[in-house]
């Protein structure tokens, strides 16, 4: 996989379901998330989703992902949460 090094590039990224850029000024402050596809997994979450409050370490964070079907599988099931939840 292209590693990313740009936020356009990690959300045009095909490891990536669904995105939130949850970041403002002030005490709402939630930094950015990235949905994975299955069978991806961050290992900086322990999940499905990346995590993280700026864009630099999102890359980093997203270019460690891997694929973890029997992980995924069972925290998950068969679905992507971000659909199931459509």
């Amino acid at each position: 996989m292209k590693k990313v090094s740009t936020l356009l590039q990690c959300l045009e990224d095909a490891r990536v379901a669904d995105w939130s850029d949850e970041r403002s000024p002030g005490i709402h402050n939630d930094g950015i998330w990235l949905y994975l596809k299955r069978p991806w997994w961050c290992p900086d979450t322990d999940l499905a989703q990346v995590h993280e409050w700026n864009v630099r370490d999102l890359c980093n964070s997203l270019n460690g992902c891997y694929e973890a079907p029997d992980r995924w599988d069972e925290l998950y099931g068969k679905e992507n949460p971000t659909e199931a939840n459509r």
